[in-house]
This record gives C-alpha cells, sequence and structure tokens, in this order.
C-alpha cells in the first residue's frame, strides 16, 4: 500500500481500516510502509485522513447528541446550543477543513479571537475560570460553564491567569476516526 495519492481522499480513510483488518502478511507490510511516510513532526499526521469523505448527517448527530463528544454544550449552530465557545453556523464558509480538523484534535493551538480562557483566583478563596467576554479597566465578564456569565470586580481578584480552552483535549480519543471524519464533514458543509 504506497502512498494513496492513486486513492480518492475521500476513501483514504476506509482503505487504511480494511487494510488494517486484513491478515495478509504483504498487505501488513504495504500498510507499515504507508504508515511510516507520515510525518512524525506533523500532529495532525495520524488524524489526516478524515479531511474527507465522512457523512454529514452522521456528523450532525455527533454535534447535537453525542454526550461524549459534548459540541453542542459549547457552540452554537443555528441558534442552538452553548455560547462558551465560537458560533459555528457558518464555520464551512469561514474556514478550511484542515482547521476545523485542527480545532477538534489540537483545541489549544489556535484559539478564536474573542474566546480566549482565563482563571480568576478571588482574595475570599473563590476560583473561576471562562471565556474572557468583554474587559474594562474595573471588571471582567466571563462566561463559565458553571455559572454562565460572571461579572467580576478587579478589585476582588488575587492572581489572573491565561488558561488553556474549555474545549478537552483528546478528542482524537474519544471520537472514532469515522467520528471525527463525519464531524469534519458536517461542520465543512455549514455555509
Amino acid at each position: 500500500m504506497e502512498r494513496t495519492d492513486c486513492v480518492a481522499s475521500q476513501l483514504e480513510l476506509d482503505l487504511i481500516e480494511a487494510a488494517a483488518k486484513r491478515t495478509s502478511p504483504l498487505v501488513k507490510e504495504k500498510l507499515a510502509a504507508y504508515q511510516s511516510t507520515k510525518s512524525s513532526d506533523d500532529p495532525l499526521s495520524p488524524y489526516r485522513e478524515t479531511l474527507y469523505g465522512g457523512h454529514s448527517a452522521d456528523g450532525k448527530k455527533i454535534f447535537f447528541d453525542r454526550p461524549d463528544a459534548q459540541c453542542v454544550r459549547c457552540h452554537r449552530i443555528k441558534g442552538i446550543g452553548g455560547d462558551v465557545g465560537p458560533d459555528l453556523t457558518h464555520i464551512g464558509t469561514e474556514k478550511p477543513r484542515e482547521y476545523i480538523l485542527e480545532s477538534i484534535i489540537l483545541p489549544n493551538k489556535q484559539i478564536a479571537p474573542g474566546f480566549e480562557s482565563v482563571t480568576v483566583s478571588l482574595k475570599n478563596d473563590e476560583t473561576y475560570a471562562g471565556v474572557l467576554k468583554s474587559e474594562t479597566p474595573d471588571q471582567l465578564v466571563i462566561n463559565t460553564p458553571q455559572n454562565g456569565l460572571m461579572t467580576i470586580k478587579k478589585s476582588d481578584i488575587q492572581a489572573r491567569a491565561k488558561s488553556l480552552s474549555p474545549m478537552p483535549e483528546g478528542m482524537g480519543q474519544i471520537l472514532s476516526k469515522q467520528d471525527i471524519r463525519n464531524l469534519v464533514e458536517y461542520l465543512s458543509d455549514l455555509k
């Protein structure tokens, strides 16, 4: 199994998964040779075959219905969902598939403007983490998954730090490659 340049990108994942199920030493050897061509410097390399060929309807179910993915908890599409993360109603027009894949697999690599996360520790020993929605010289407004929008006086803050995206790392372990491919397809179709 050489590089799959001769295989339509929509079929690449299917071909790789089918080859992985075979017991033939020749197929195993070709699959290993193919896998060795993937760049170890590219963290998306193991997932590039998920860029094309998914089923949009299945991706929509993952987005809205799968509790292990929890997409709809933080993201909104056409008015449905949370507002902790960016509205994805037109993501397919605004961003290429690779950006969508990277956002799923590596959510902290590029955080969308306006969705930077912050952790604040207050003088009363309470700590809150959320998306920084606005800031004035006197206060911060953050959107926390637990409490929603919160206005915090800067005079009450003991410490403040940038924090990671609330989107969980490790979606590549939570979702199968077929699931990721379907989710990428669905999000890419949003125009």
